[in-house]
């Protein structure tokens, strides 16, 4: 079922097919990244996704099938859960972060802004990070949740790395 959404999704598969500016993240490099039970990657997770990576790497996109168990429980309504976007969120900026420059950097924070209805659920939704700034040792990254055909957003995020700092005893040989 996800794939034949994907395959109809007009605006993936015009990023998909463009020559400049994105490549697409192999399968492979994401399963053995994540593995099988990874919450959002993995074969047993309620979304399906597809990643690209901007040619420097201070952007990813991400076509993310929004399956009937991230919905707000209502089926009938089909609205995207605020945590299933939290969730899409935090994977896609903390990718963004990693892909940007190369030090370890987990989440510090992330604040999400719902401003409309993510619908249809189960559908297939954009989702976009990009690297804002880096000073010091605080990397900022914002992202989009949005319908990829109209170009509406429905929520936005904000997320602050760390950079972690070399502790002593991870550069350093321990006598023995």
């Amino acid at each position: 079922m996800q794939k034949k959404q994907f395959e109809q999704c007009t605006w993936y598969q015009n990023v998909k097919h463009e020559p400049e500016g994105w490549t697409k993240v192999p399968m492979k490099q994401r399963e053995s990244s994540g593995g099988q039970m990874h919450y959002l990657m993995g074969r047993t997770s309620p979304f399906h996704c597809e990643l690209m990576i901007s040619k420097d790497r201070q952007r990813i996109l991400m076509a993310v099938y929004f399956g009937p168990y991230t919905s707000n429980g209502r089926n009938s309504l089909g609205t995207g859960q605020g945590g299933a976007q939290a969730s899409v969120f935090d994977f896609l900026c903390a990718m963004t972060c990693a892909s940007a420059q190369p030090k370890p950097a987990p989440t510090g924070t992330l604040t999400t802004r719902m401003k409309a209805p993510a619908r249809p659920v189960p559908g297939v939704f954009r989702a976009e990070a990009w690297l804002e700034k880096i000073v010091g040792r605080k990397i900022t990254i914002k992202a989009t949740l949005s319908n990829g055909d109209t170009g509406q957003i429905f929520s936005e995020a904000e997320a602050t790395h760390i950079i972690v700092k070399q502790h002593p005893s991870f550069t350093s040989k321990s006598k023995m």
